[in-house]
């Protein structure tokens, strides 16, 4: 073995004062011996009382188990409360990100549609390009050549200036949070639950950390929301009765509203996994059916 190795392989410095408490344990024999009012013991008892007043004492360094256990789960529940305030920030950050992304590409393609003139941009196959790379940003709202209303048609009412518009976003992001809800109680029955088979420890363990880290490979695994169905039937099942009719929304509003659909759905999913996951973990049932 060479020097490095035999440096690799030594133990731990080990703290603890091995004679001093050698002399205590016999100061303690002494005094359970001698001392006046001490009761008779003998054997077992005699060496496991000696032992007992030994390492109970608060500057032995030693706790009892029953110490151990109190302490672990006081560290455990607050990690938990920790990792709960953490996956809550994360929401509120990808929630914000979102709505910036949404203004940032609406500000591009506007920047993008308003620039692409005869002037700027000669060539008609250029500026069509152009039009198209600013749909693809900001598909909320197309222009021409490809969905050019007529001159003389009307705009949409826009509810985005209505008081009442925020309220239907908000009841539209508690429908989606419904949603998300049974979608994840669906993903841990066929996942973690009832009716899968195996240790699902380690899947529970890899979703938990993945949903912490925001890592797109778990995240994309979970129940995902249906955005190409989200259509006027699915609007007026979830919109309040008052709300505006879909076929009155403008394009930028009927994408706040899908949004707001998903949002809810997206949160209460990661939500839902996330605590079924760690109910697991924590040495709980797995999820019923």
């Amino acid at each position: 073995m060479t020097h490095s190795d035999g440096h690799r392989g030594q133990p731990p410095q080990d703290p603890t004062n091995w004679p001093a408490l050698g002399r205590r344990l016999q100061q303690i024999q002494a005094r359970m011996i001698h001392g006046d009012g001490e009761p008779v013991l003998s054997g077992d008892d005699f060496y496991g009382e000696a032992l007992r007043r030994l390492l109970t004492r608060t500057d032995s360094g030693w706790m009892t188990r029953a110490d151990h256990d109190r302490f672990i789960r006081a560290h455990h529940v607050f990690n938990g409360s920790a990792a709960a305030a953490a996956r809550r920030q994360a929401r509120e950050a990808r929630a914000r990100y979102a709505a910036a992304a949404r203004t940032i590409r609406a500000e591009l393609a506007a920047w993008l549609r308003e620039a692409a003139n005869e002037r700027t941009v000669p060539s008609r196959y250029r500026r069509d390009g152009v039009l198209l790379a600013a749909d693809w940003i900001d598909p909320a709202t197309t222009t021409w050549p490809y969905t050019r209303p007529d001159r003389d048609e009307k705009p949409k009412p826009a509810p985005t200036g209505d008081p009442h518009w925020p309220h239907v976003l908000r009841t539209l992001r508690t429908a989606g949070e419904q949603d998300g809800q049974q979608a994840a109680a669906w993903w841990a029955q066929y996942t973690i639950g009832g009716r899968t088979t195996g240790d699902v420890t380690a899947v529970a363990e890899a979703v938990l950390a993945g949903i912490d880290a925001g890592d797109p490979a778990v995240l994309d695994a979970l129940p995902a929301f249906d955005t190409a169905g989200y259509d006027a039937d699915r609007y007026h099942a979830q919109a309040p009765h008052d709300a505006p009719t879909w076929h009155d929304l403008s394009d930028p509003d009927r994408a706040a509203a899908i949004d707001a659909a998903r949002d809810g759905f997206t949160t209460a999913v990661e939500d839902g996994v996330a605590a079924r996951c760690a109910a697991l973990l924590d040495g709980g049932a797995r999820p019923a059916e």
